[in-house]
């Protein structure tokens, strides 16, 4: 049977040697305090619930018994999963040592078991060298920044008079087409299709923050940024590169 505490040592092996504080641990009378101590909670609550001080005095006592005896034996320390219980009953190991805070354990096994662990970590960092990150993400970000600027400046932008709700209808049209354009990079990422949709969206939209007729100068600086924004998002998309 293979011990968890250290996977490439077997129970025939000697046991490990610790370097720096360890505790003994005694672990039979672990157990039994446990049993104790769990016995002594039992009595005591019911002690409690037919208000009897004989029983609840019982069940402290069991209580106090099972801690002390818990405290001697070391059951704070009592972490090994390996024994079995024909092991205990039987009297091998009764007594170990357990390793406290910061005591390193010195044998061969643990000293193999690291350096494989090293190399396998060095390994891992050699072969993320070099990664570079996939940029699409960030592209159909920026479409759907300049997407969601137009759809919603329309009603801070643009006044109420013809000219301005001209400008609502291109502001609104090109926000839901980058929108789209920008919802659809980001759950199928790199798309030609949808990368010259919202590159075309997007000189459209500087085009008319031109050439356009405004009220002010706001709205059309607005054009031509969202516009501006969607075409280096549209660019981004196309980077070819992947993450490994």
């Amino acid at each position: 049977m293979t011990d968890e505490r250290t996977p490439d040592r077997t129970n025939d092996d000697p046991e490990p040697h610790y370097s720096g504080r360890t505790h003994t641990v005694h672990t039979r009378w672990t157990w039994a305090s446990l049993l104790v101590l769990l016995a002594g909670v039992v009595v005591l609550g019911i002690g409690v619930i037919m208000l009897d001080v004989v029983v609840g005095v019982v069940g402290g006592v069991l209580l106090l018994a099972g801690a002390v005896g818990a405290w001697r034996s070391g059951l704070m320390w009592d972490v090994d999963t390996g024994s079995s219980p024909a092991d205990l009953v039987s009297g091998e190991n009764e007594t170990v040592e357990r390793p406290g805070a910061g005591t390193r354990q010195d044998d061969d096994a643990t000293a193999e078991h690291a350096e494989e662990l090293t190399h396998e970590v060095r390994r891992r960092l050699e072969d993320r060298r070099g990664t570079r990150l996939n940029l699409v993400p960030v592209g159909a970000l920026l479409v759907l920044a300049a997407g969601a600027w137009l759809a919603l400046s329309q009603w801070v932008l643009y006044p109420e008079t013809p000219t301005g709700r001209v400008g609502t209808w291109w502001a609104m049209g090109g926000g839901i087409v980058l929108l789209l354009a920008g919802l659809w990079l980001v759950r199928h990422g790199r798309t030609l299709v949808a990368t010259a949709i919202a590159l075309a969206t997007g000189a459209v939209m500087i085009l008319v923050g031109f050439v356009g007729a405004h009220d002010t100068q706001t709205s059309a600086a607005s054009e031509i940024v969202s516009g501006a924004v969607a075409v280096l998002g549209a660019l981004v998309t196309l980077d070819p590169r992947r993450r490994r």
